[in-house]
């Protein structure tokens, strides 16, 4: 029964990167919660993969998600669905690490507004996982 679980945090998830889409598509400064700015992080040359946002692949991962958990209390799960899940979440995962990894040791600085996202992507994989 991971898919409740998965439709919050997806809800979660997709508020947190379109708020980062918010502010940077009006070139507004995202100041960080715990005080500093996320801007070197999220204009980095990291915040984009083949020319689009990440905030945009991390807002389609969470719509994908939430909709395919709507989907699953209407159907039964088969295994090539739970297989494509899977897939898609441990992809998302590994993108998170890396990601985080990246403001770790290449930007040295962190974005919480980032390290959230990154972290639902984590724990949405582990529910699917287990």
């Amino acid at each position: 029964m991971f898919h409740i679980p998965v439709l919050i945090l997806s809800i979660i998830g997709f508020g947190f990167s379109y708020f980062i889409y918010s502010k940077k598509s009006k070139h507004e400064p995202l100041e960080c919660m715990i005080g500093g700015t996320c801007n070197n992080v999220v204009n980095s040359k990291y915040s984009s993969l083949f020319k689009v946002d990440n905030s945009v692949i991390g807002m389609s991962y969470y719509v994908l998600m939430f909709f395919v958990s709507l989907a699953l209390f209407f159907i039964t799960i088969n295994s090539l669905l739970f297989l494509g899940l899977l897939v898609i979440s441990g992809i998302a995962a590994l993108s998170a690490i890396i990601l985080t990894g990246i403001q770790a040791f290449v930007l040295k600085e962190f974005c919480e507004y980032c390290i959230i996202p990154n972290l639902i992507n984590i724990i949405i994989f582990l529910l699917i996982y287990y």
